[in-house]
């Protein structure tokens, strides 16, 4: 990654999930919380679909049409997220999982739908 580190962040952002918009189905919200349940509390965990400016945008740090945020109640929790998922086969796709910034994600992600709240 050539993203540059965040530090104390909540957020966990994981690529790679799925390939494309037409693929995410009204369960991978809830699914991934599952998993995500496993490393600690979670507030809640948001399907983003990326616009085109968006990709294009490189401060957002996102390179994938459809990334997942999972946010977490404390950054110690994010940190075992990372460790969990990142480098991890879902789906015949190798996940990548990141510390992202709290600020850019609510920016991101304040329009979003798809979210799973526990």
């Amino acid at each position: 990654h050539q993203q540059p580190s965040v530090t104390e962040s909540p957020i966990v952002l994981l690529e790679n999930v799925v390939g494309c918009r037409a693929e995410v189905d009204d369960e991978l919200a809830g699914d991934m919380a599952g998993e995500a349940m496993k490393c600690g509390g979670i507030e809640k965990v948001v399907v983003h679909i990326a616009s085109s400016q968006e990709l294009a945008d490189r401060a957002n740090m996102i390179s994938h049409e459809v990334t997942i945020f999972i946010h977490y109640s404390d950054p110690e929790s994010a940190v075992g997220a990372i460790e969990l998922f990142d480098g991890r086969w879902f789906g015949g796709r190798q996940i990548s999982a990141t510390m992202y910034d709290l600020a850019r994600y609510r920016v991101l992600t304040s329009a979003d739908t798809m979210v799973y709240i526990p």
